[in-house]
């Protein structure tokens, strides 16, 4: 699990959505996005990445979960390091 930022930039995120590594799986969350009314709920396959607006407003804090096989969890931290809630202790 990685918490976000309060709020993040839509394209970064879809950026590093279509960056993830050959076993990555998917991808899936809650985001803010920059300038967004309502939380975007985040889902991502390899090849296909969307977004849309959550059903209702949630005060549960932005969060991606990233599920695969044979991650390199140091090389995902690094990559999503941008788009992270700082500080994020699991990184320092």
């Amino acid at each position: 699990r990685f918490d976000l930022a309060d709020t993040v930039d839509r394209d970064r995120l879809f950026a590093t959505l279509a960056a993830s590594p050959p076993g990555v799986f998917r991808i899936k969350g809650v985001a803010r996005i920059a300038g967004a009314p309502l939380p975007v709920v985040v889902q991502y396959v390899p090849g296909r990445a969307e977004v849309e607006p959550a059903r209702k407003p949630s005060p549960a804090a932005p969060f991606l979960l990233i599920i695969g096989r044979d991650l390199d969890a140091d090389g995902l931290r690094r990559q999503w390091r941008p788009l992270l809630k700082e500080p994020c202790d699991v990184l320092d």
